[in-house]
């Protein structure tokens, strides 16, 4: 995933034609989606962790935080990326951005209560 995500990214960039300043703008960016997924996990896991049920009304909590969190950054590309950016690479995704290990310590918190969500993967062996 990682090595899918840094080759993706590196076509962001050439398809865009990003300069240094340009490169610099965009991995601020996603750093910062990066850490805010982290810290809505980590909200979330302490939540849980508390004994807030991860019921439906949680679950649609922390997807309006998610979404959110990804809306900005797109916000946040518009004002630091070259006019036309969308259309220079329509098909790039922010999520490419965040670390393959930013949601642990939600997926942690619930593995300790018992809950497996279906976006987890396969259960360990």
């Amino acid at each position: 995933m990682r090595e899918h995500s840094a080759k993706r990214l590196a076509a962001f960039v050439d398809n865009v034609g990003l300069d240094e300043d340009g490169c610099v703008a965009l991995e601020g960016e996603l750093n910062t989606l990066d850490a805010k997924v982290r810290e809505i996990a980590e909200d979330f896991a302490a939540a849980i962790g508390e004994g807030v049920p991860f019921n439906f009304e949680t679950q649609m909590q922390l997807f309006n935080e998610m979404s959110s969190a990804v809306l900005d950054a797109y916000a946040g590309l518009d004002e630091t990326m070259p006019d036309g950016w969308r259309e220079k690479d329509s098909e790039f995704n922010v999520w490419l951005g965040i670390g393959p290990d930013a949601a642990d310590p939600l997926f942690d918190a619930l593995r300790k209560v018992g809950i497996r969500a279906p976006f987890m993967g396969p259960p360990p062996r």
